[in-house]
């Protein structure tokens, strides 16, 4: 039997899948228990596609016998949590069972509470978890602090770069915090490798996003290039962009931003 999923656990898991905050994290798994909890005691029946359906079901008074004296006694009316699992989780756990042919199984009508927790305890799943504590997944949204790391830019210039290209439109948080999901990298990747490696100025990246001539550019890849590149031996009335020097008005422009980010500097420094 493998260990029981916590709360902890799956917030850690909503953590490096989607790439919130642990806090987001923790507040949205505690959400989502608690929508199902208040469904459940409201006698509503929660379900959910592909792993099953908990329902509260009424059982009426009975007797029943005392195991150790062999006396009866009343049992009180109640009233149950029931799960069902679908047959796509049934299958699931039928099809990675390891335990030399023992099969989860369950007859037409509700799982005994006995049942239920032996399907619960048994989905832990806890070596995918495992695998996943090392890091965020590929798929999860980044923080501004991980994407300055993983660009090698400060994070005001990620900000900055919000300004300039209204392509760049990461999901923003209570507190301005921001979030960007693996497209956003991808195409903030590319700004960084034309501006940087290639010679580019601001406007001419612009007039590239503009113009749908600026391909992702990701980790692996070599100094970012537009797409669609005309065949050097063939005639072509458009020349494809290359590195210009940087005019008078770039120039004035890039010393005001200097500027600026010199006297935030200044600002912070008094600060501290």
């Amino acid at each position: 039997m493998g260990e029981t999923i916590t709360r902890a656990q799956l917030t850690e898991a909503v953590y490096q899948e989607v790439g919130l905050s642990r806090n987001e994290s923790a507040d949205l798994v505690e959400s989502v228990l608690a929508e199902m909890s208040d469904a459940l005691v409201r006698g509503e029946m929660v379900k959910l596609s592909s792993f099953g359906s908990f329902q509260v079901r009424s059982k009426g008074e009975r007797m029943g016998r005392n195991p150790k004296t062999g006396e009866e006694v009343p049992i009180l009316p109640r009233r149950v949590l029931v799960f069902r699992p679908s047959h796509v989780l049934k299958k699931r756990i039928n099809d990675g069972d390891k335990s030399g042919g023992m099969t989860v199984g369950f007859d037409a009508g509700a799982a005994t509470e006995s049942e239920s927790s032996y399907l619960m305890d048994g989905m832990s799943n806890s070596a995918n978890l495992s695998g996943r504590r090392g890091g965020k997944s590929a798929e999860a949204f980044r923080t501004i602090s991980e994407v300055a790391s993983d660009l090698d830019v400060p994070q005001h210039v990620l900000r900055f770069w919000e300004t300039k290209f209204n392509q760049v439109r990461p999901m923003k948080r209570g507190g301005g915090r921001r979030y960007y999901r693996p497209e956003d990298v991808d195409l903030l990747r590319s700004i960084r490798s034309l501006l940087y490696d290639d010679g580019y100025t601001i406007k001419g990246v612009q007039k590239l996003l503009r113009e749908g001539g600026l391909r992702p550019f990701y980790a692996d890849d070599g100094p970012a290039a537009p797409v669609d590149e005309p065949d050097p031996a063939a005639p072509s009335s458009k020349p494809v962009p290359r590195a210009a020097p940087v005019s008078g008005a770039d120039k004035s422009e890039l010393k005001a931003v200097l500027g600026e980010l010199e006297a935030l500097k200044k600002l912070l420094d008094l600060a501290r």
